[in-house]
């Protein structure tokens, strides 16, 4: 087993990354931009029935 290792590019440099892969990136962007857009709804529903209890009154 440890020959395979050694024997493969799993040691060169190239292959060393330390950050985050391109699909982890465009996850967390994706996250970020479903949760404004809930922010964005509650906010314009807590607007709206707002602005219904004021014509009640």
């Amino acid at each position: 087993m440890m020959y395979t290792v050694v024997n493969s590019r799993a040691y060169e440099a190239e292959n060393i990354q330390t950050g985050m892969q391109t699909w982890q990136m465009i996850g967390i962007g994706i996250d970020v931009i479903l949760l404004l857009a809930l922010l964005m709804l509650e906010v314009l529903t807590v607007r709206k029935y707002k602005k219904r209890d004021l014509l009640k009154m």
